[in-house]
């Protein structure tokens, strides 16, 4: 599975109905569902107003990105690619960046 966004965006222009699908059926939900939990966010007075879908864009990036360095480079990177700390230190970042004060 982690090789899946990496092909995707390999494959993009060879394959674009495909990449449409991907982008429509897996993306596009991932962005909807981080947009809707910022939206709630904002309601309940917890995050600022900010642009909702390029807030759920920009928080779901570094997901990406893990997946794809993970599988890319993982073996070769002599620090290793630890997960969930690279994902903790991205939330920590994030949340105190949107986080009202």
């Amino acid at each position: 599975m982690a090789g899946i966004p990496k092909l995707m965006m390999a494959e993009a222009a060879t394959f674009p109905e495909l990449t449409r699908f991907y982008y429509e059926e897996v993306v596009t939900r991932g962005h909807r569902l981080m947009a809707g939990v910022i939206e709630r966010g904002i309601k309940n007075g917890e995050f600022r107003p900010v642009n909702v879908m390029v807030a759920a864009k920009l928080a779901m990036s570094p997901l990406m990105h893990a997946v794809v360095a993970r599988h890319a480079f993982g073996s070769c990177m002599p620090e290793a690619f630890d997960v969930k700390t690279y994902l903790d230190t991205h939330i920590d970042l994030y949340l105190h960046g949107i986080a009202k004060q």
